[in-house]
């Protein structure tokens, strides 16, 4: 099994798509953990309305280093897989992911990033 953790801080504008997509995999053999680092702008009640398991960070904020390594404490799955709050994954990705380390039994870690078309069509995410 594959544990999908984010971590939140504020991210109320970004949060919902983030978590509906891990929902929209192809691939059912999942947990999703999402992290709320004290957020302030209502990040966590989007994310309580959510079937993913909801854990809250108090007197923080921590940092997403923190909150990833917490993630990793209290997750069950094999594979660790980290998606931050703004990112929006496809709808094979934890497919892939998990092909990769069931076919290259050498592989210890990988790392995504950029996408072509992302998600958020701001300045940041272009880069």
């Amino acid at each position: 099994m594959i544990s999908v953790i984010i971590p939140v801080y504020n991210s109320k504008y970004t949060i919902s798509r983030c978590i509906d997509a891990v929902l929209d995999s192809d691939n059912p053999n999942f947990e999703c953990i999402v992290l709320d680092d004290s957020s302030s702008d209502g990040s966590l009640d989007i994310v309580k309305q959510k079937p993913v398991r909801v854990v809250e960070l108090k007197d923080g904020p921590h940092g997403p280093a923190y909150v990833r390594n917490f993630g990793a404490g209290v997750a069950s799955g094999e594979i660790l897989l980290f998606i931050d709050a703004d990112v929006i994954i496809q709808q094979d990705t934890l497919a892939k992911v998990i092909n990769i380390f069931c076919c290259n039994p050498t592989v210890v870690a990988l790392f995504g990033s950029y996408d072509k078309n992302p998600g958020d069509s701001g300045f940041l995410s272009q880069y």
